[in-house]
């Protein structure tokens, strides 16, 4: 007796970032992942962790979000977010190039709320990263 097997089909799967995003159950707002160039680019936005609710960046620490990523990692700490200090990370990781990315005092007072927050990075290699740091 012979088993057959059935071909799969491969079914293209086409999603927008909003669409994507919702579904690993994250804040999205208009404009929040807005702009042009091989990262996102865009401005800033903070807003409410609803998807997240009971986070608490001051008892868990935080979670980020950076996107178009290829290797870059930011890491921003609880005493960080107690210090409510402006501070600037270089956020390497294994991508090959830098990028800086601040997060300011006003950010760090936000994210003790329980607000998420996001900026872009600066470009480098022809791009920037839209990155949302939230509570985890």
């Amino acid at each position: 007796m012979r088993a057959s097997v059935a071909a799969k089909e491969e079914v293209p799967m086409s999603l927008s970032r909003k669409e994507f995003l919702l579904a690993l159950g994250g804040v999205v707002s208009v404009g929040l992942f807005g702009g042009s160039g091989g990262g996102c680019g865009g401005g800033e936005t903070t807003s409410p962790d609803l998807a997240t609710a009971g986070a608490d960046c001051l008892k868990n620490g935080t979670k980020s979000l950076i996107n178009s990523n290829h290797g870059h990692v930011i890491t921003v700490s609880i005493a960080e977010i107690q210090a409510a200090m402006d501070k600037t990370y270089d956020i390497a990781g294994s991508a090959g190039h830098s990028h800086s990315y601040t997060v300011t005092a006003a950010d760090f007072t936000a994210l003790s709320k329980g607000t998420s927050v996001t900026h872009t990075s600066s470009d480098s290699s022809g791009h920037s990263h839209s990155i949302t740091i939230s509570c985890a």
